[in-house]
Parts: C-alpha cells; sequence; structure tokens
C-alpha cells in the first residue's frame, strides 16, 4: 500500500505568475525564476514517487537511505537554483534602477568646483528660498543640484533644509522610468514566491524522510562492516 504523501503546493508551479506577469516574460531573470518553480515542483513530483511507490528489491531500511540521498540531491540542486534565480532579479532590478539613474542624469560628472558653485549659491539663500530651489529641481529636471545637496560632505555646505532629498531622487527616477515601480513590485513578488517555494519544497520533502529507518541502516552498515573486519582478520 502506497504511504500518505504531502500534496504539492500550488506555489511549486509558475503557471499562474506566467500568466500574470506574461509582460515580463522576456526579461530573462523572470524567466529564469519560472523555471526555477517549475523545476522545484517536479523535483517534489518526483520524491513523491520515490516515497510512496514500493521498491521489491529493496529493504524498508535500503528505501529510506535511497530517499534521503535523493533528497539531498534534489535540495542541493534547488538550493542553487534558487540562490541563482534571487541573484538574477535583484541584478536586474539594480541594472533597472542604474539606467533609470543615468537616464535622470543624477551620473553626470560634476566637478568639485561646480559642486562648490551650487553649494554657496544656495547657502547664501533664505532658507524657505533654499529649500524652494531644492524642490524645483526636479521639476526643472537639474539632477546637479540634487547631487551636489546628495554629495555635500557636510549640510553646513548647503545650508539648513529640511527637505527630504532622497525622495526628490526616487520622484526623478520615477520620471526617467515609469515603469521601475512596477517592476521593482514584481522582482519583489517573485522573489517572495520562489523564496517561499524552496522552503516549502524543503520542509516537506525533508518531512517524508524515514529516520528511524535510516538510523536503523546505519546500524545495520556498522554491523555488517564490523563482522567482515573480524572473518578478514
Amino acid at each position: 500500500m502506497a504511504r500518505k504523501a504531502p500534496q504539492r503546493p500550488v506555489t511549486l508551479s509558475s503557471k499562474p505568475l506566467r500568466r500574470t506577469l506574461s509582460h515580463r516574460a522576456e526579461v530573462s531573470a523572470f524567466s529564469n525564476a519560472f523555471d526555477v518553480l517549475d523545476a522545484l515542483g517536479a523535483s517534489f513530483d518526483a520524491l513523491v514517487t520515490l516515497y510512496q511507490t514500493p521498491d521489491p528489491t529493496r529493504t524498508i531500511e535500503a528505501a529510506a537511505v535511497k530517499y534521503r540521498d535523493q533528497h539531498k540531491r534534489a535540495v542541493e540542486r534547488a538550493t542553487e537554483g534558487t540562490r541563482r534565480a534571487l541573484d538574477g532579479l535583484n541584478n536586474e532590478l539594480f541594472r533597472r534602477r542604474e539606467a533609470a539613474i543615468v537616464k535622470a542624469g543624477l551620473r553626470q560628472p560634476l566637478t568639485d568646483a561646480a559642486a562648490s558653485e551650487i553649494r554657496s549659491a544656495l547657502r547664501a539663500m533664505p532658507m524657505a528660498d533654499r529649500e524652494r530651489a531644492i524642490r524645483n529641481a526636479v521639476a526643472n529636471g537639474d539632477a546637479a543640484l540634487l547631487q551636489s545637496v546628495m554629495d555635500a560632505p557636510s549640510k553646513l555646505l548647503v545650508g539648513e533644509h529640511n527637505v527630504p532629498v532622497g525622495e526628490l531622487v526616487e520622484v526623478m527616477i520615477d520620471n526617467a522610468d515609469p515603469d521601475y515601480r512596477s517592476f521593482a513590485d514584481d522582482v519583489e513578488a517573485v522573489e517572495s514566491l520562489v523564496g517561499g517555494g524552496f522552503v516549502q519544497f524543503d520542509k516537506l520533502t525533508g518531512g517524508m524522510r524515514d529516520i528511524e529507518a535510516e538510523n536503523r541502516a546505519e546500524a545495520q552498515q556498522a554491523a555488517l562492516q564490523a563482522a567482515d573486519n573480524v572473518l578478514k582478520s
């Protein structure tokens, strides 16, 4: 009689993601992540088959050892595949962000003299005018001004202000790449599903190991080895 095994989680399949994120299919980092989910599902099914199907050529202990060894190899492959998928998604998001930063002009060379001149002009303004000038940099596409403020070694070089410059930088990134936030959200969602899928795979397939039978197999092997050593002496 076949042993009862856990059902494969629906998350160990890329089908729902391939439908909802079909617009990302041409991005290799996403397609690779989808493939990893499918590989997790296929390995899960294979381990369930190994767990449930009686092997007339093996004892219970030998079958337990075989499952243990196959499970170990499957987890190693899954770990490597999951790591590559997550790294690929993170790298693609970083590349996309850098491209937007460059497009927004936030990576243009700015000489120390030019930055110093901008900071000096800001410092000479009343605080209200200074804050207005910094905020208007976004609308004016003045990346140099924002760079000068962001890169200032001390706020004293710019003058007192309460402008969240980091938020303004994000606005410029959004203006340069209106799809960036949606892309980042999609990356986060896929990373969560791939990472969570691996955790479920490891937990459920690990739960099918017969530790008692594995221990008996090790004890049996040790006893046989001891007997062999006596007979060979």
